[in-house]
């Protein structure tokens, strides 16, 4: 019969104490169990080939769970030889898990950070390393043991280098990608970059993966960590198709080539053919077609090219300055996104006949470009300041909003301001 209702808030904290305490103990018991059976052979003795495969179908535990609990065993439990015992490779650990110090969570941070330490460590620095972790261990939970580990062994790792190390990865770093495209157009990749790219990529992801809580809407972001890590990869590779060292292709910068009927481009139904992808959406081309990056191919009803991406259409480099300092970057209520990580976007769409003027043009990031060409949100211009119409489930009213995000001369910055 469950009394602990019964228990006072006292009582109720002793006793969740004491069964920590007890969970501890009673792991570090199995360890040592786990340890003898390897030693002895147990396993065969019972017809199994290894400890795993024994540990995996007597303890009915997973095959990973059943080689971490052997490898925890090994490396803090004492081994018998045939002159007494042999210290494990964490003693310091290993006495730390039999009294109860640590949780088994904080065993395997430290377990994983300390095997692998750089192989030509010293005994002196893999003890200070081991005292480090558990001092940590004893009063901060596992997170932190982890963020301590990996700085640990960054550390450790650049210290161990040799000049010829070093040298060789300045002359060849080792960079690698691996990419497929699906039958729906979208990108799978693997691969690894050498520590400098990799620091300047982090760098880049914490910045632009933040959870967006400037929308106009003033709903929480509701985008996954994946998610926004993948929205800020988008950003980066945009970022890159629009920079001034990029190679031209035919004259003009592009990466794509979209080739899109003019009946189904103004009708907006039918399909595109997307250069190294095959077949796209009319609502793919009719964004894109605001990119520099893509270069779009109309066909009249003849196949003949009506239009190939005109000069006129994109913003100039004098537009883009002047829509930098207009607009401050997204003009898009409440977002914080610098000019660099924008795009000119015409307010009257290209595609429906808009002109490439300085009073038609605002500045846009990827997002909420797709926001624009994906949503019932509208965009204006009043006397050449955007603005932009919430849908009606918003705001029935679609009162216009305006972006006070960005510092300007003439209003302070941080609110956001209706227009009259």
């Amino acid at each position: 019969m469950n009394t602990t209702w019964t228990l006072s808030n006292t009582a109720l904290t002793a006793q969740l104490l004491e069964c920590e305490d007890i969970l501890r103990t009673s792991y570090a018991h199995m360890l040592t169990l786990i340890h003898e059976a390897d030693q002895r052979g147990l396993a065969k003795e019972h017809g199994y080939r290894s400890t795993t495969t024994f540990l995996v179908e007597a303890l009915r535990i997973s095959r990973r769970e059943a080689k971490t609990r052997l490898t925890q065993a090994e490396t803090t439990t004492p081994t018998r030889t045939t002159s007494g015992t042999s210290p494990p490779p964490m003693p310091l650990t290993g006495e730390a898990v039999r009294i109860g110090a640590i949780s088994r969570e904080h065993l395997h941070e430290i377990t994983k950070i300390l095997t692998a330490l750089p192989r030509n460590r010293t005994p002196t620095q893999h003890t200070e390393a081991e005292r480090l972790l558990l001092d940590l261990a004893r009063i901060a939970e596992p997170l932190a043991v982890r963020r301590a580990g990996k700085h640990l062994l960054d550390y450790l790792n650049q210290h161990h280098k040799t000049p010829e190390d070093t040298d060789r990865e300045q002359r060849a770093p080792t960079r690698e990608f691996r990419y497929r495209i699906d039958r729906t157009g979208h990108l799978h990749f693997t691969g690894k970059t050498d520590p400098e790219t990799a620091t300047l990529l982090a760098g880049l992801f914490d910045t632009l993966s933040q959870p967006d809580t400037t929308e106009a809407t003033g709903q929480p972001d509701k985008r996954s960590a994946p998610q926004r890590h993948g929205d800020a990869l988008a950003e980066i590779v945009d970022l890159a198709a629009r920079a001034d060292e990029l190679a031209v292709q035919g004259g003009e910068r592009a990466v794509i080539t979209v080739t899109v009927g003019l009946n189904e481009l103004k009708a907006g139904i039918g399909t595109t053919v997307i250069d190294r992808m095959g077949y796209g959406s009319i609502s793919q081309a009719r964004r894109w077609c605001c990119d520099a990056k893509i270069l779009p191919a109309v066909l009249g009803g003849t196949g003949a090219v009506l239009d190939l991406g005109r000069a006129s259409r994109l913003a100039s480099p004098m537009q883009k300055r002047a829509l930098a300092v207009r607009d401050g970057g997204c003009a898009f209520p409440g977002c914080t996104r610098p000019p660099k990580w924008c795009t000119a976007h015409h307010t009257n769409w290209w595609t429906r006949g808009g002109h490439t003027n300085l009073n038609e043009l605002v500045l846009l990031c990827a997002r909420h470009h797709r926001l624009l060409h994906h949503s019932e949100w509208e965009i204006r211009m009043n006397h050449g300041t955007p603005e932009f119409l919430p849908p009606t489930w918003l705001d029935p009213d679609r009162k216009p909003l305006r972006n006070t995000a960005h510092p300007r001369l003439n209003a302070p910055p941080g609110q956001r301001q209706r227009a009259g």
